[in-house]
Order: C-alpha cells, then structure tokens, then sequence
C-alpha cells in the first residue's frame, strides 16, 4: 500500500526521522525542521515522490538508502551536518536512484556537500542550487546534473560540484 503524508508540519530532534519509509509513499506539502534529524528517511527498494515541500536546518533534508526518490517544487534550505563527516553528512545523500526538478537547494552547511550521491542515478535538473560551498559530489552511477542556476551565469564555481557525469548547460 503507498502511503500518503499530506499539508503538516514536522520537528525532528537529533537522532530522530520525521517520515522513514519502508513502503512506497507520496508527501506533500510537508514542512519539516529540525536543529539535526532526518527530513525523509527513504528505505531500500520503495518509491518516493515528495512535492510542495519545505525542509530547514536538519543534518539530512532526505536521506535514500537504495530506493527511488523523486524531489519537485521543494525548497532544502540551511541542511547538513556542521560537523565535516561523509557523504552521509550531506543535506541530501542518496545511494540509489534520485531525480530532483524545480527545487530550491541552498544555504547548506559549508562542512559537507548539498547534494552527495554515492550510487545510483541521478537527474537532477531546472533547480536553484545556491549558497553553498559545496554544491554536488558523486561517486558512482550516471548522474545529469544539467540546467541548474548556481547563484551565477558562470555555474557553479570551482571545485565546487564533483563527479557528475554532466553539470552543462547552466541556467
């Protein structure tokens, strides 16, 4: 059964998941906040879609552990651990497939990367990804990062996305 998380307003504390998924599920207009915790705790094997949502000052806005997240019209704003750490660290980890469109990914700790994808594939493409020191890392997998706007004409700046198969065109 897809579960469905509708127009509600989430806390988390350190430690905790506001949402962990083990079934296939649907959120939207969902504001989730935290001064640590996991936004989206996506187990292995689910499908996710998360639309219309707001995440704020949590180590991980969306953590996918192996499952399929697809991220629209979202704003992911002040995410990620202070601390310097992995992957796992990053405002947004994923280690499995990861499409994200329309979205709003800035403000990001400057220890650690926005956006970090460890494996699967990603299509990541139309969002503002600004205001971070760290931008995108990947590791592993097919990742099209093209058509973004990085806060500049000039994309983003050096060092700054790492690894993706395709960052150009910019926005």
């Amino acid at each position: 059964a897809k579960a469905k998380v509708t127009d509600c307003t989430l806390n988390v504390g350190a430690g905790d998941e506001g949402i962990d998924t083990n079934d296939d599920a649907d959120i939207s207009g969902v504001t989730i906040t935290g001064s640590s915790g996991i936004g989206v705790y996506v187990e292995c094997c689910v499908i996710v879609t998360i639309v219309d949502s707001n995440f704020m000052t949590l180590t991980n806005a969306i953590y996918n552990a192996d499952g399929e997240v697809t991220v629209k019209n979202s704003v992911i704003d002040g995410c990620g651990s202070a601390v310097p750490g992995t992957g796992t660290s990053s405002a947004i980890y994923s280690d499995g497939d990861l499409y994200m469109v329309n979205n709003t990914i800035q403000n990001s700790s400057a220890a650690n990367y926005a956006i970090y994808l460890d494996s699967g594939h990603a299509s990541i493409h139309f969002n503002s990804i600004l205001n971070n020191t760290k931008n995108i890392w990947a590791e592993d997998g097919m990742q099209f990062c093209e058509n973004n706007w990085w806060g500049t004409a000039d994309g983003p700046a050096p060092g700054s996305a790492i690894g993706a198969d395709s960052i150009m065109p910019y926005l």
